[in-house]
Protein backbone atom coordinates (compact mmCIF):
# COMPACT_ATOMS: atom_id res chain seq x y z
CA UNK A 1 0.00 0.00 0.00
CA UNK A 2 1.52 3.59 -0.85
CA UNK A 3 1.56 6.29 0.63
CA UNK A 4 0.24 9.24 -0.38
CA UNK A 5 3.09 12.40 -0.01
CA UNK A 6 1.30 15.35 1.35
CA UNK A 7 0.99 18.09 -0.39
CA UNK A 8 3.21 21.19 0.75
CA UNK A 9 1.29 24.08 1.00
CA UNK A 10 1.91 26.77 -1.86
CA UNK A 11 4.08 29.60 -1.07
CA UNK A 12 2.12 33.09 -0.38
CA UNK A 13 2.41 35.27 -3.53
CA UNK A 14 3.89 38.32 -2.06
CA UNK A 15 4.69 41.47 -4.29
CA UNK A 16 8.16 40.67 -5.03
CA UNK A 17 6.50 37.37 -6.60
CA UNK A 18 4.42 40.40 -8.99
CA UNK A 19 7.41 42.20 -9.46
CA UNK A 20 9.39 39.12 -10.55
CA UNK A 21 6.57 38.40 -12.73
CA UNK A 22 6.06 41.46 -14.57
CA UNK A 23 9.84 42.79 -14.50
CA UNK A 24 8.99 46.03 -12.25
CA UNK A 25 10.26 47.00 -9.31
CA UNK A 26 8.49 46.57 -5.81
CA UNK A 27 7.54 49.98 -5.60
CA UNK A 28 5.95 49.87 -8.62
CA UNK A 29 3.92 47.06 -7.61
CA UNK A 30 2.93 48.75 -4.37
CA UNK A 31 1.87 51.68 -6.42
CA UNK A 32 -0.09 50.07 -9.00
CA UNK A 33 -1.85 47.50 -6.51
CA UNK A 34 -2.88 50.88 -4.18
CA UNK A 35 -4.10 52.88 -7.59
CA UNK A 36 -1.96 55.33 -7.68
CA UNK A 37 -1.57 57.79 -10.54
CA UNK A 38 2.07 57.72 -10.72
CA UNK A 39 2.33 54.52 -12.62
CA UNK A 40 1.48 54.45 -16.41
CA UNK A 41 -2.16 52.85 -16.80
CA UNK A 42 -1.26 50.16 -19.09
CA UNK A 43 1.57 49.49 -16.76
CA UNK A 44 -1.12 48.96 -13.64
CA UNK A 45 -3.33 46.92 -15.86
CA UNK A 46 -0.47 44.23 -16.39
CA UNK A 47 0.58 44.49 -12.54
CA UNK A 48 -3.31 43.92 -11.56
CA UNK A 49 -3.64 41.12 -14.19
CA UNK A 50 -0.93 39.44 -13.10
CA UNK A 51 -2.05 40.11 -9.26
CA UNK A 52 -4.81 38.29 -10.06
CA UNK A 53 -3.78 35.68 -11.99
CA UNK A 54 -1.40 35.00 -9.26
CA UNK A 55 -3.71 34.86 -6.60
CA UNK A 56 -2.42 37.72 -4.89
CA UNK A 57 -4.57 38.67 -1.39
CA UNK A 58 -2.93 42.11 0.41
CA UNK A 59 -1.51 41.40 3.75
CA UNK A 60 -3.93 43.86 5.78
CA UNK A 61 -1.91 44.10 9.31
CA UNK A 62 1.23 44.67 6.85
CA UNK A 63 -0.66 47.42 4.90
CA UNK A 64 -2.24 49.19 8.27
CA UNK A 65 1.68 48.73 10.24
CA UNK A 66 2.80 51.05 6.64
CA UNK A 67 0.54 53.49 6.71
CA UNK A 68 -0.63 53.82 10.02
CA UNK A 69 -4.38 53.25 9.56
CA UNK A 70 -6.52 49.83 9.96
CA UNK A 71 -9.90 50.55 8.06
CA UNK A 72 -11.70 49.41 10.36
CA UNK A 73 -15.02 50.43 11.83
CA UNK A 74 -16.23 49.14 14.79
CA UNK A 75 -20.48 48.42 15.57
CA UNK A 76 -21.80 48.23 19.08
CA UNK A 77 -25.30 46.52 19.04
CA UNK A 78 -27.31 45.19 22.25
CA UNK A 79 -27.11 41.35 22.15
CA UNK A 80 -31.22 40.89 22.20
CA UNK A 81 -33.37 40.26 19.19
CA UNK A 82 -33.95 43.59 16.97
CA UNK A 83 -36.39 43.76 14.29
CA UNK A 84 -34.51 45.70 11.74
CA UNK A 85 -30.79 44.32 12.90
CA UNK A 86 -30.24 41.62 10.56
CA UNK A 87 -31.10 44.46 7.40
CA UNK A 88 -28.90 47.45 9.30
CA UNK A 89 -25.77 45.19 9.37
CA UNK A 90 -25.70 44.04 5.95
CA UNK A 91 -26.28 47.50 4.46
CA UNK A 92 -22.90 48.36 6.98
CA UNK A 93 -21.18 45.12 5.93
CA UNK A 94 -21.99 45.72 2.30
CA UNK A 95 -20.98 49.90 2.37
CA UNK A 96 -17.85 48.91 4.37
CA UNK A 97 -16.74 46.06 2.32
CA UNK A 98 -16.81 48.28 -1.18
CA UNK A 99 -15.26 50.74 0.42
CA UNK A 100 -12.28 48.33 1.12
CA UNK A 101 -12.67 48.65 5.06
CA UNK A 102 -13.32 46.11 7.74
CA UNK A 103 -15.73 45.22 10.20
CA UNK A 104 -15.29 44.27 13.95
CA UNK A 105 -18.85 43.93 15.73
CA UNK A 106 -19.60 43.37 19.20
CA UNK A 107 -22.87 43.35 21.25
CA UNK A 108 -23.75 44.19 24.64
CA UNK A 109 -26.48 42.27 27.29
CA UNK A 110 -25.42 42.89 30.70
CA UNK A 111 -25.93 47.04 30.79
CA UNK A 112 -25.96 47.42 34.88
CA UNK A 113 -24.03 50.67 35.30
CA UNK A 114 -22.48 50.61 31.91
CA UNK A 115 -19.25 48.34 33.22
CA UNK A 116 -19.55 46.14 30.30
CA UNK A 117 -19.93 48.13 27.54
CA UNK A 118 -17.11 50.36 28.52
CA UNK A 119 -15.38 47.35 28.13
CA UNK A 120 -16.25 46.72 24.94
CA UNK A 121 -15.42 50.14 24.07
CA UNK A 122 -11.84 49.66 25.30
CA UNK A 123 -11.26 46.57 22.93
CA UNK A 124 -12.39 48.73 20.08
CA UNK A 125 -10.02 51.44 20.65
CA UNK A 126 -6.98 48.78 21.41
CA UNK A 127 -7.63 47.56 17.84
CA UNK A 128 -7.26 50.80 16.46
CA UNK A 129 -10.94 51.26 14.78
CA UNK A 130 -11.22 54.71 12.56
CA UNK A 131 -14.78 55.00 13.57
CA UNK A 132 -17.82 53.53 15.57
CA UNK A 133 -21.05 53.27 15.15
CA UNK A 134 -23.42 52.73 18.59
CA UNK A 135 -26.76 51.47 19.02
CA UNK A 136 -26.61 53.21 22.55
CA UNK A 137 -29.22 50.93 25.24
CA UNK A 138 -32.48 52.46 26.72
CA UNK A 139 -32.98 54.01 28.67
CA UNK A 140 -29.77 55.93 27.90
CA UNK A 141 -26.95 55.44 30.33
CA UNK A 142 -25.20 58.30 32.02
CA UNK A 143 -22.72 60.55 29.02
CA UNK A 144 -19.70 59.08 31.09
CA UNK A 145 -19.88 55.60 29.68
CA UNK A 146 -19.46 57.18 26.50
CA UNK A 147 -16.39 58.96 27.21
CA UNK A 148 -13.75 56.56 25.80
CA UNK A 149 -15.28 57.60 22.45
CA UNK A 150 -14.56 61.49 22.79
CA UNK A 151 -11.79 61.26 20.57
CA UNK A 152 -12.90 58.96 18.11
CA UNK A 153 -15.63 59.52 14.76
CA UNK A 154 -18.78 58.15 16.27
CA UNK A 155 -22.39 57.81 14.42
CA UNK A 156 -25.25 56.51 16.94
CA UNK A 157 -27.58 54.96 15.57
CA UNK A 158 -31.60 54.02 16.44
CA UNK A 159 -33.25 56.64 19.53
CA UNK A 160 -32.90 59.97 18.73
CA UNK A 161 -32.86 62.93 20.74
CA UNK A 162 -28.86 61.79 21.90
CA UNK A 163 -26.63 64.76 23.01
CA UNK A 164 -23.17 62.69 22.68
CA UNK A 165 -20.39 64.25 20.36
CA UNK A 166 -20.61 62.75 17.02
CA UNK A 167 -23.34 62.36 14.32
CA UNK A 168 -26.93 60.98 15.63
CA UNK A 169 -28.81 59.11 12.62
CA UNK A 170 -32.02 58.94 15.15
CA UNK A 171 -35.27 56.46 14.48
CA UNK A 172 -37.67 58.51 16.83
CA UNK A 173 -40.17 55.69 18.06
CA UNK A 174 -43.45 57.61 18.81
CA UNK A 175 -43.56 58.54 14.80
CA UNK A 176 -44.29 54.97 13.70
CA UNK A 177 -47.55 56.04 15.43
CA UNK A 178 -48.17 58.92 14.24
CA UNK A 179 -47.94 57.50 10.40
CA UNK A 180 -50.03 54.83 11.71
CA UNK A 181 -52.75 56.70 13.01
CA UNK A 182 -52.67 59.24 10.18
CA UNK A 183 -53.29 56.34 8.14
CA UNK A 184 -55.65 54.83 9.73
CA UNK A 185 -58.09 58.40 10.29
CA UNK A 186 -57.29 59.49 6.52
CA UNK A 187 -59.14 55.75 5.51
CA UNK A 188 -62.11 56.51 7.72
CA UNK A 189 -60.88 54.90 11.48
CA UNK A 190 -62.43 57.42 14.46
CA UNK A 191 -61.81 54.68 17.13
CA UNK A 192 -58.61 53.42 17.28
CA UNK A 193 -56.74 50.74 19.61
CA UNK A 194 -52.86 50.23 20.43
CA UNK A 195 -51.61 46.97 22.03
CA UNK A 196 -47.99 46.25 23.41
CA UNK A 197 -45.92 45.68 26.53
CA UNK A 198 -46.67 48.35 29.24
CA UNK A 199 -43.47 48.37 30.56
CA UNK A 200 -40.94 48.59 27.61
CA UNK A 201 -39.33 51.66 26.62
CA UNK A 202 -40.42 52.02 23.12
CA UNK A 203 -43.62 50.64 23.45
CA UNK A 204 -44.24 53.51 25.36
CA UNK A 205 -43.38 56.24 22.84
CA UNK A 206 -45.43 54.72 20.45
CA UNK A 207 -47.94 54.66 22.23
CA UNK A 208 -47.26 58.29 22.69
CA UNK A 209 -47.48 59.37 19.58
CA UNK A 210 -50.62 57.10 18.82
CA UNK A 211 -52.10 59.33 21.61
CA UNK A 212 -50.75 62.97 20.36
CA UNK A 213 -51.78 61.90 16.73
CA UNK A 214 -55.08 60.87 17.76
CA UNK A 215 -55.69 63.76 19.21
CA UNK A 216 -54.41 66.28 16.65
CA UNK A 217 -57.01 64.69 13.92
CA UNK A 218 -59.68 64.76 16.57
CA UNK A 219 -60.46 61.26 16.61
CA UNK A 220 -61.70 59.09 19.75
CA UNK A 221 -58.67 58.24 22.45
CA UNK A 222 -57.54 54.93 21.37
CA UNK A 223 -57.81 52.18 23.76
CA UNK A 224 -54.61 50.92 24.64
CA UNK A 225 -54.17 46.72 25.52
CA UNK A 226 -50.87 46.04 28.01
CA UNK A 227 -50.24 42.66 25.71
CA UNK A 228 -46.77 40.84 24.99
CA UNK A 229 -44.44 41.52 22.14
CA UNK A 230 -45.68 38.54 20.38
CA UNK A 231 -48.15 36.99 18.47
CA UNK A 232 -49.64 35.38 21.28
CA UNK A 233 -50.12 39.10 22.80
CA UNK A 234 -51.88 40.15 19.21
CA UNK A 235 -53.76 37.13 19.89
CA UNK A 236 -54.96 38.60 23.34
CA UNK A 237 -55.57 41.88 21.87
CA UNK A 238 -58.25 40.12 19.51
CA UNK A 239 -60.07 38.66 22.08
CA UNK A 240 -60.44 42.36 24.10
CA UNK A 241 -61.62 43.26 20.72
CA UNK A 242 -64.08 40.92 20.51
CA UNK A 243 -65.56 41.55 24.29
CA UNK A 244 -66.65 44.89 23.40
CA UNK A 245 -70.38 45.36 21.69
CA UNK A 246 -69.72 45.72 17.92
CA UNK A 247 -70.79 49.71 18.11
CA UNK A 248 -67.70 49.98 19.92
CA UNK A 249 -65.38 47.70 18.61
CA UNK A 250 -62.31 49.90 17.39
CA UNK A 251 -61.91 50.44 13.38
CA UNK A 252 -58.45 50.59 13.47
CA UNK A 253 -55.93 48.45 15.75
CA UNK A 254 -51.92 49.26 15.96
CA UNK A 255 -49.75 46.85 16.56
CA UNK A 256 -46.44 47.81 18.76
CA UNK A 257 -44.43 45.61 15.94
CA UNK A 258 -45.78 43.41 13.23
CA UNK A 259 -45.82 40.21 15.41
CA UNK A 260 -48.42 41.66 17.26
CA UNK A 261 -51.04 42.90 14.46
CA UNK A 262 -50.60 39.64 12.86
CA UNK A 263 -51.55 38.06 16.26
CA UNK A 264 -54.48 40.00 16.74
CA UNK A 265 -55.23 39.97 12.64
CA UNK A 266 -55.21 35.93 12.38
CA UNK A 267 -57.35 35.81 15.91
CA UNK A 268 -59.85 37.78 14.12
CA UNK A 269 -60.24 35.77 10.79
CA UNK A 270 -60.77 32.58 12.96
CA UNK A 271 -63.61 34.33 14.43
CA UNK A 272 -64.86 34.61 11.45
CA UNK A 273 -63.86 38.44 11.48
CA UNK A 274 -63.66 40.60 7.88
CA UNK A 275 -59.98 42.28 7.27
CA UNK A 276 -60.00 45.17 6.28
CA UNK A 277 -63.72 45.55 7.00
CA UNK A 278 -64.39 45.34 10.13
CA UNK A 279 -61.19 46.47 11.31
CA UNK A 280 -58.00 47.75 9.48
CA UNK A 281 -54.68 46.22 11.30
CA UNK A 282 -51.23 48.24 11.02
CA UNK A 283 -47.92 46.49 12.69
CA UNK A 284 -44.05 48.12 12.83
CA UNK A 285 -40.86 46.96 11.41
CA UNK A 286 -42.43 45.08 7.78
CA UNK A 287 -40.55 41.90 9.15
CA UNK A 288 -40.86 39.16 6.75
CA UNK A 289 -44.05 37.89 9.03
CA UNK A 290 -46.05 41.59 7.70
CA UNK A 291 -46.02 39.88 3.88
CA UNK A 292 -46.59 36.62 4.59
CA UNK A 293 -49.76 37.20 6.69
CA UNK A 294 -52.89 35.70 5.76
CA UNK A 295 -54.28 38.98 4.97
CA UNK A 296 -50.81 40.83 3.85
CA UNK A 297 -50.20 43.79 6.97
CA UNK A 298 -49.88 47.25 6.67
CA UNK A 299 -46.37 48.28 8.26
CA UNK A 300 -44.58 51.51 9.34
CA UNK A 301 -41.01 50.45 8.07
CA UNK A 302 -37.77 51.52 9.44
CA UNK A 303 -35.57 52.64 6.84
CA UNK A 304 -32.82 50.05 7.80
CA UNK A 305 -30.48 50.01 4.61
CA UNK A 306 -30.65 53.85 4.20
CA UNK A 307 -29.37 54.79 8.24
CA UNK A 308 -26.60 52.29 7.36
CA UNK A 309 -25.50 52.93 4.07
CA UNK A 310 -25.33 56.78 5.66
CA UNK A 311 -23.81 55.95 8.68
CA UNK A 312 -20.38 53.99 7.12
CA UNK A 313 -20.25 57.04 4.14
CA UNK A 314 -20.52 59.72 7.11
CA UNK A 315 -17.81 57.75 9.02
CA UNK A 316 -15.09 57.10 5.62
CA UNK A 317 -15.81 60.31 4.41
CA UNK A 318 -14.88 62.35 7.34
CA UNK A 319 -18.04 64.40 7.98
CA UNK A 320 -18.35 63.10 11.70
CA UNK A 321 -16.31 65.88 13.79
CA UNK A 322 -16.47 66.93 17.38
CA UNK A 323 -19.32 68.60 17.18
CA UNK A 324 -22.92 67.18 17.56
CA UNK A 325 -25.04 67.11 14.88
CA UNK A 326 -28.82 65.65 15.13
CA UNK A 327 -30.06 63.77 11.76
CA UNK A 328 -33.95 62.68 11.99
CA UNK A 329 -34.50 59.91 9.72
CA UNK A 330 -38.46 59.04 8.81
CA UNK A 331 -40.04 55.60 8.92
CA UNK A 332 -41.57 54.54 5.95
CA UNK A 333 -45.32 53.39 5.23
CA UNK A 334 -46.27 50.58 3.55
CA UNK A 335 -49.34 49.46 2.12
CA UNK A 336 -50.93 45.84 1.90
CA UNK A 337 -54.01 44.38 2.21
CA UNK A 338 -55.26 44.65 5.98
CA UNK A 339 -56.04 48.28 5.53
CA UNK A 340 -58.09 49.76 2.77
CA UNK A 341 -59.87 53.19 1.85
CA UNK A 342 -63.20 53.65 3.49
CA UNK A 343 -65.73 55.87 1.57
Amino acid sequence: MTQSVPKRPRPAVSIRTIAGATGVSLNTVSLALQGSGRVKSHTRERIVAAARELGYQPNLLARAVITGRSQLLGVLIPGHDFSYMPRLLEAIQNEAVAADYGLLILSYVRIGEGREIRHLLEYFLQRRVEGMMVLPPTPPLPAETWEPLRSTPTVWLGVGGSRRIGTSLALQPSEAGRIAVERLVTQGCRRLAYGGPAADFFSQHRWEGVAKAAARLNAKRPLTWAVPDSVEGGAMAAEQWLRLPPARRPQGFIGFTDAVAVGFLHRLLVKGCRIPDQVAVVGVDDTPLAAAAAVPLSTVRAPAELMGRLAVKALIGGEVSSRTRHEAVSWEWVERSSTCKRP
